[in-house]
């Protein structure tokens, strides 16, 4: 009783297959009759040759680009002193960051050492700045005191020696004449008292007592005369032949010494006090470099740690042209006790919401592609995921590879994970013309050492009335060329 079901359904199954070969069988002679159809028709070209008719041509270019963040900030460490950078921790290759969190961490006990030295050197300064300050203010005035000084020693100096020799030397000398007259006039006269007196006591009745000690009295007086009148002839001798040229002679050194005193000083002290103020500018200059370097230190000190400027996922290095190829340099900097350098690219924080595509062009793919045309992309990291854009800018400066950049702009769905660095290929619309002509690449010729090197193609209604026609082509897909003037649809075209 079971099996009665299967054999019902195994005679169904081999009915219907009975139908379907009767049904072929029926239907073969009205095949054939198909086929032979177009071989009782009017006369069709020779099979080498084609006809022109009309068709849709589109012409893609495939490519492939790289995703990049167009939002970015660079990590550039540029202190103003400290250059001995080494790495106490920094977050991790691919890390995502929020605006204003710490980044990258830096050791700072060496800098915070010579922080201290450059305080202490500058405190030292700034004392020898004051000190000299102070010196410079003194001798401004000092300096101004002695040239009035100098002015009127020298001057008083000149008006004596102009009034010795005007005077005093005559005066001199004509005082020293006078003592030695008065000299021989006191001895003239004591002589003359004592002749007198030895006259006078011949003839008197003195005693000879008192006549004794009167005459010796001038006597007495007489030698002492004559030895003040020896004493006034040497004083007068030697008066006139070594003190007055003396007296003369040092009143003119004197002079002459006080204008060299005041030449020196007119030259010497303002030139000592240009001296000093260069001093006092070049500790000024030292006291404001230390500053300086104070402030620069102080500043760097502060930016041992960096924040991030925005959010995003940060990279290791930068990025040129689409591709992170430092990033293997800088994971080996930035560990723990790693040295990093000045005014170089260590980090890039990039906004993965931000994205464009990079593409690299060949010259002959410059050639067709222009700006706004639409194009497709398909991540090489999903399956099922595509987007359209446009070309949005074409640079005609060839690059380091021999390639041209371009920039595609789409827009990335959020909920897509494409993040920069990601490959994907593109699908850039060239082309489109519906109602194009197109014929074999193989039937259009060019003589192009002629001269008319136009491309032109054979076309007649039959091989033996064809005949040159020149034709302009455009674009070339899969073995066939645009044709865009020359033909006309149902227009025959022959090989050559």
């Amino acid at each position: 009783m079971q099996n009665q079901p299967r054999t019902r359904q195994l005679s169904l199954f081999l009915f219907g297959i009975c139908a379907c070969v009767t049904m072929l069988l029926t239907q073969l002679p009205l095949l054939q009759a198909d086929d032979s159809k177009p071989k009782t028709e009017g006369a069709k070209p020779s099979p080498s040759s084609i006809k022109v008719k009309k068709s849709e041509f589109n012409v893609w270019l495939n490519l492939e680009g790289v995703y990049e963040a167009t939002e970015f900030d660079e990590i550039v460490l540029e202190p103003k002193q400290w250059k001995t950078l080494k790495v106490k921790k920094s977050v991790s290759h691919g890390s995502m960051v929020m605006e204003g969190d710490p980044i990258l961490w830096l050791e700072t006990e060496e800098l915070d050492k010579e922080l201290k030295k450059q305080q202490r050197a500058l405190i030292s300064a700034e004392l020898s700045l004051k000190l000299a300050s102070d010196e410079l203010r003194f001798l401004k005035e000092s300096t101004a005191m002695d040239l009035d000084r100098s002015d009127r020693t020298a001057k008083n100096a000149k008006n004596d020696l102009e009034y010795y020799l005007a005077v005093t030397e005559e005066q001199d000398l004509k005082s020293a004449n006078i003592r030695l007259k008065f000299s021989k006039y006191s001895l003239e006269y004591a002589m003359e008292e004592l002749n007198q007196l030895q006259q006078m006591y011949e003839a008197d009745d003195l005693t000879e007592q008192t006549e004794e000690i009167i005459l010796k009295r001038a006597q007495r007086s007489v030698e002492s005369a004559e030895n003040a009148l020896e004493h006034a002839e040497l004083s007068h001798a030697r008066k006139l032949a070594a003190l007055l040229p003396r007296t003369k002679q040092s009143i003119i050194d004197s002079q002459a010494k006080s204008a060299l005193s005041r030449a020196k000083s007119v030259a010497t002290l303002p030139v000592a006090l240009r001296k000093k103020e260069l001093e006092t500018e070049a500790l000024q200059r030292s006291v404001d470099e230390l500053i300086k370097n104070v402030s620069e230190l102080e500043t760097d000190s502060e930016s041992m740690t960096i924040y991030a400027d925005r959010s995003g996922l940060v990279y290791y290095g930068r990025c040129v042209n689409g591709k992170w190829s430092e990033i293997a340099a800088r994971t080996k900097q930035l560990i723990p006790n790693g040295t990093v350098t000045v005014n170089s690219v260590l980090m890039t924080i990039v906004d993965p919401s931000t994205l464009q595509v990079r593409i690299s062009l060949t010259e002959a793919q410059l050639a067709i592609a222009k700006k706004g045309q639409r194009a497709a992309f398909k991540p090489n990291s999903h399956t099922n995921y595509f987007s359209v854009g446009q070309l949005s800018e074409i640079t005609s400066i060839v690059q380091a590879d021999g390639k041209y950049p371009a920039i595609a702009t789409t827009k990335v769905d959020p909920d897509v994970l494409i993040t920069p660095g990601m490959t994907c290929k593109i699908k850039l619309h060239i082309y489109e013309n519906k109602q194009a002509l197109a014929i074999p690449v193989s039937m259009v010729y060019r003589e192009e050492l002629s001269d008319d090197p136009r491309p032109y193609v054979w076309t007649g209604e039959s091989e033996k009335q064809k005949q040159k026609q020149f034709v302009k082509t455009g674009y070339t897909l899969n073995g066939k060329i645009e044709i865009r003037s020359g033909l006309n649809p149902g227009d025959v075209v022959w090989p050559k």
